[in-house]
């Protein structure tokens, strides 16, 4: 596995699952720009309380910057082409939602 930081926007709106041992998590997938301006496919997966909460609270079109453990990997699409693709397991989640709060915040103190 990579430590990653990937930056990119929702292709759905993230959903809630549970495991076989009733303890959820949430999974989502959006796409990043590569060095080539071309798109890449981002599978994301959360266990993190935190980083769920966050996650859910965001639509499809949303952009989010996301750090974690990518695991690179290819897929054959429907065209017979081999695609790049990459699974990330986040540890952290930035939204410009948050930015701008922390901004408001920051503005605030100084007056």
């Amino acid at each position: 596995m990579i430590d990653a930081l990937v930056s990119g926007r929702l292709t759905a709106k993230p959903m809630k699952r549970l495991d076989s041992q009733n303890k959820s998590f949430v999974t989502a997938r959006f796409q990043a720009a590569t060095y080539q301006n071309e798109m890449i496919q981002v599978n994301l997966i959360a266990f993190d309380e935190q980083v769920c909460q966050t996650l859910l609270t965001l639509d499809e079109g949303d952009t989010l910057s996301v750090s974690g453990s990518l695991t690179p990997k290819v897929w054959k699409a429907k065209d017979g082409l081999i695609r790049p693709i990459v699974d990330l397991m986040a540890h952290a989640v930035l939204t410009p939602y948050q930015i701008n709060a922390k901004r408001a915040m920051v503005t605030d103190e100084e007056a």
